[in-house]
């Protein structure tokens, strides 16, 4: 096969690979919106019928726009749904676009190729994230500092990193943890002083974020406690064992990239570069053990692993860029190829499909409102309950008449509950006057909540 023919094979198979993700983003849109945070910010976004942002991550705005106009519009909520769900995905393709045609970074581009269809899995279903959101612009941030680090003057890379770095905190806190992390490899892959004062700067940034504006985040810190950090209780952790059965699985593509990166690495003698990337992976891990050393749910330890890579994955394809064209044409064909192959395993998310399932046997057994008792509820199925009433809500008004199944988790004696004209929701806003919902799409009857008995384990 000749170059010529890979080059035109390669212009066509992006967007082959995104037509396909979006076809999946609406074949599989009730598995990803009705579920935890995503169907709760689908909730505010119709019930507000206004951004929904919280703890000033505004990389959401980029992902809510076209459902809101749908909103704002009164279109039918079907639409209002695959709307949200292809503009969760739309966000990876504009990206692209403008990383490969825009910049003429080919190669790089396809960060955002490997991205979707090899590190995420359980992330698909968890799009919502701000870390997920937020990564195919963290991508292009950094080809943008990439740019002007390589070309401009101190004086004018320092401005533009500071820029970014403050952007970057809009996002995610996590992502500019990982900006850190990139300035310093990039140093030590370039070699050049700009670097180093972006290292500085980004560091600066995180140091003032995490000490006058935590905010939100600061509520997640908790005390340093050493016995956790031992060999024994690091192997014995469900985020361990998480993360050992993903890097067999979806992960171990970017390994191999990963081992054949650090073989060039060692081939031409730069120990320090090749060690730091390994010790970035590891401190990685540690930190997403600090925070969460129990684990989580799947979607989201695979979202906070996925960040782990993302330093190493900017290095590998930016080393990638410097091959002949020839070899650059023939990676990037194997990755769409691999990439396009990662996507289609998609479709074997059983765990998703169980859910949603469950859900619907829940609204069957409900006339209006009704509400299950903690340990009644097959928590491995749900696996996170505190959105169930936005869930069924959602799911029930997509089928055609909106109903609301609360999880009593904090043991609420619901039975001396007289307001029939309540939703019970989440512990923040606890009891939602159904007269304050938004009519056009939620239609609840006013109506004393009955229990669901009868779903056990």
């Amino acid at each position: 096969m000749t170059n010529k023919i890979i080059e035109k094979i390669n212009a066509v198979l992006p967007h082959v690979f995104f037509i396909y993700y979006f076809c999946l983003c609406l074949h599989y849109f009730q598995l990803r919106l009705f579920y935890s945070d995503n169907a709760y910010l689908l909730f505010r976004l119709i019930q507000d019928e206004s951004f929904a942002i919280f703890h000033h991550r505004w990389v959401g705005i980029f992902t809510q726009w076209l459902p809101l106009i749908g909103i704002k519009l009164q279109l039918p909520f079907k639409v209002i749904c695959f709307a949200y769900s292809f503009n969760l995905a739309l966000i990876y393709y504009l990206v692209f676009l403008v990383l490969y045609y825009v910049l003429k970074q080919k190669t790089y581009a396809l960060s955002i190729v490997l991205l979707l269809g090899l590190l995420q899995h359980f992330a698909f279903f968890w799009q919502v994230s701000e870390i997920n959101t937020g990564l195919p612009i963290f991508f292009l941030l950094i080809a943008l500092m990439v740019k002007n680090a390589n070309k401009n003057p101190s004086i004018k890379s320092a401005i533009i990193t500071n820029i970014i770095s403050i952007s970057i905190l809009f996002i995610h806190p996590i992502l500019s943890i990982a900006l850190v992390v990139c300035s310093a490899l990039l140093f030590l892959y370039y070699k050049h002083k700009n670097y180093a004062i972006a290292f500085f700067i980004s560091l600066l940034i995180l140091l003032i974020k995490y000490k006058f504006l935590s905010g939100f985040e600061a509520s997640k810190i908790h005390s340093f406690d050493k016995t956790l950090f031992t060999w024994k209780a690091i192997q014995s952790s469900y985020l361990y064992y998480s993360f050992k059965e993903m890097s067999f699985h979806q992960f171990k593509f970017i390994w191999l990239m990963y081992v054949g990166f650090f073989v060039v690495l060692v081939y031409q003698k730069r120990f320090l570069l090749a060690c730091c990337s390994l010790i970035s992976i590891f401190c990685f891990f540690l930190l997403m053990y600090y925070y969460m050393p129990n684990g989580a749910t799947v979607d989201y330890m695979e979202t906070y692993f996925i960040v782990c890579f993302v330093p190493i994955l900017i290095l590998i394809l930016l080393q990638v860029s410097k091959w002949n064209v020839v070899y650059q044409n023939i990676f990037m064909l194997v990755v769409f190829c691999i990439s396009m192959y990662g996507l289609m395993t998609i479709k074997k998310a059983k765990i998703y499909k169980d859910r949603l399932a469950y859900l619907e046997t829940l609204l069957n057994k409900t006339d209006n409102l009704s509400y299950i008792e903690k340990g009644d509820l097959k928590d491995d199925v749900v696996m996170l309950a505190w959105a169930l009433p936005y869930e069924t809500l959602l799911k029930s008004t997509l089928d055609g008449k909106s109903k609301s199944v609360f999880y009593n988790e904090a043991q609420l004696k619901i039975d001396e509950i007289t307001d029939t004209s309540i939703m019970l929701g989440a512990d923040w806003e606890r009891y939602i006057p159904q007269k304050q919902l938004n009519n056009t799409y939620f239609e609840l009857k006013p109506t004393k909540y009955q229990r669901i008995s009868g779903i056990l384990h």
